[in-house]
């Protein structure tokens, strides 16, 4: 099949099933909606890797994030004082974007745009964000390299992709599948986890049953991705613990999950060139 077809495919999907969308108790696109969605986002990942953002700290910058989702990033950054741009494929995530800013007084620019070819000239931004999205596009590295076109000499970013996590192996990935059919196959809008097969089922999955692409990443995937860049660090993130013990787990037991079992790989880099 054709990159072509394949991102066709991706923007299908992601049309029909926005960022939070499975899961979600509330309307699309109302306040409750994003209050919701800001809510799990800080329980999930915001609690242990806020940092990695850098929401606070570019204040009259121009800021890009590439997949902007239900903007939850592009907001954050905006109401801090940034430079917003926000891409997505998809033009359902752009009006909610639109939506989430409107509700607080925010502005942006915002485009639909396909990552593998951002309508930017070289050296446009000063910091860019990426959050758990280009593993979903069929060509990630030539998305990655336009992320690193668009961004200026000396300029810096956060990306995140799904972490092949050493759990993930030949050696190791029967007693992985087993423990995620086990405990996984009750999750909202992703029943097919009771039948995972292989590491890149499971990334794909866990975004919805439909999900046509999901890929996970090493760190040496990423340094190689990046080569003209400065890596300033790596971070493991991201275990979705309310899906087994609720919202109301034991921080410690929270903090253990995520630093050993983070499903993310967030990786913090400089543009050397």
């Amino acid at each position: 099949m054709r990159s072509s077809e394949n991102l066709a495919q991706v923007e299908e999907y992601w049309s029909s099933n926005p960022l939070g969308s499975l899961e979600t108790p509330f309307p699309e696109g109302s306040k409750d909606f994003f209050e919701w969605h800001a809510r799990i986002r800080d329980y999930d990942e915001g609690d242990f890797c806020q940092s990695m953002y850098e929401f606070d700290q570019h204040s009259d910058k121009k800021v890009l994030d590439i997949g902007c989702g239900n903007g939850w990033l592009v907001w954050n950054f905006a109401r801090n004082g940034a430079k917003i741009t926000g891409v997505d494929l998809t033009s359902t995530a752009i009006e909610l974007t639109k939506k989430r800013l409107s509700i607080y007084d925010l502005n942006a620019d915002l485009r639909v745009a396909n990552a593998e070819s951002l309508p930017f000239a070289d050296n446009s931004f000063d910091y860019l964000t990426s959050a758990g999205v280009l593993h979903h596009t069929p060509d990630t590295e030539k998305a990655v390299s336009e992320a690193i076109r668009v961004l200026r000499p000396g300029g810096r970013g956060m990306i995140s992709f799904y972490y092949l996590h050493p759990l993930m192996l030949p050696v190791l990935w029967p007693v992985t599948r087993l423990f995620i059919q086990l405990l996984f196959k009750a999750v909202p809008g992703r029943s097919q986890f009771g039948s995972v097969k292989t590491p890149d089922d499971l990334v794909r999955l866990y975004d919805g049953n439909n999900n046509p692409i999901g890929k996970a990443y090493s760190r040496a995937d990423m340094r190689r991705m990046m080569s003209n860049c400065r890596i300033e660090k790596f971070e493991i993130h991201y275990f979705p613990t309310r899906f087994l013990l609720g919202e109301n787990a034991p921080k410690v037991v929270r903090v253990i999950l995520d630093r050993m079992l983070g499903l993310m790989i967030y990786t913090k880099f400089e543009k050397m060139s």
